[in-house]
């Protein structure tokens, strides 16, 4: 806690106790009650979201990828009513699709299944079909 309190002290950023948690591995019994009691934190549960992103103890399957690709689908249904120019459809690809791709990208590799799926939705919201009409 001294460490956390000096931060503060030269940050100028101040934990929230009730938004923080404690995760822990290999602790148990009279030791973590006694880290448990000092900073004052609950008990946090694998796996955790942060910042939008599944956090585990394990390597993610491609299923935990769904919130990813969930985001990008609610962003084309937004669109999907507007009537945009060709143009206008890349342009929001390159910028908000694919933004939200790399955000994800910066923090673990996406597996293939997760590219194809954004491919192919980013293809389909391009073209406004399953099959572009050129190679």
């Amino acid at each position: 806690m001294g460490v956390l309190e000096e931060f503060e002290a030269i940050s100028r950023l101040h934990i929230n106790k009730h938004k923080s948690e404690l995760f822990t591995t290999g602790l148990q019994g009279r030791e973590l009650d006694e880290i448990h009691d000092a900073v004052g934190f609950q008990y946090g549960v694998w796996p955790v979201k942060y910042l939008g992103v599944l956090l585990d103890t394990k390597t993610l399957q491609v299923v935990h990828y769904n919130p990813l690709i969930d985001k990008i689908g609610e962003h084309i249904n937004k669109w999907a009513s507007k009537t945009f120019s060709h143009i206008g459809r890349v342009v929001l690809i390159q910028s908000v699709l694919q933004g939200v791709s790399c955000y994800w990208l910066q923090i673990f590799p996406l597996p293939e299944a997760c590219t194809s799926k954004i491919t192919r939705l980013c293809r389909e919201f391009l073209w406004g079909s399953k099959i572009a009409p050129i190679a």
